[in-house]
């Protein structure tokens, strides 16, 4: 099994994940989850202002893990028989809603 491949298994693993996979859904879903406490806690401008820069500092990061959970989505997509298109798989996985 490729590298590339395995990776596609564990973001995309559907109904037949392993630890692993459970475990990188569960971490992605906890960031959401982070992110949105972050911004409700944002809204309130005495919390805002004390935090600042720990909620700079978080966002920062949440930033560059969801791009790079997105980079990598992008290099294994042509694992799918959806996106398998050497020419287009990629650009179609791009232009896709979800």
């Amino acid at each position: 099994m490729t590298a590339r491949r395995r990776i596609y298994d564990i973001l995309e693993g559907g109904h037949h994940q392993d630890l692993l996979s459970k475990l990188a859904n569960y971490a992605i879903y906890s960031l959401i989850f982070l992110s949105v406490v972050v911004i409700v806690l944002e809204s309130v401008p005495s919390v805002r202002q004390r935090y600042a820069t720990g909620f700079g500092h978080f966002e920062v990061i949440i930033v560059f893990v969801f791009s790079v959970e997105y980079m990598l989505r992008l290099w294994c997509c042509v694992e799918s028989p959806k996106y398998a298109s050497k020419r287009w798989g990629r650009l179609k996985y791009l232009v896709s809603p979800l």
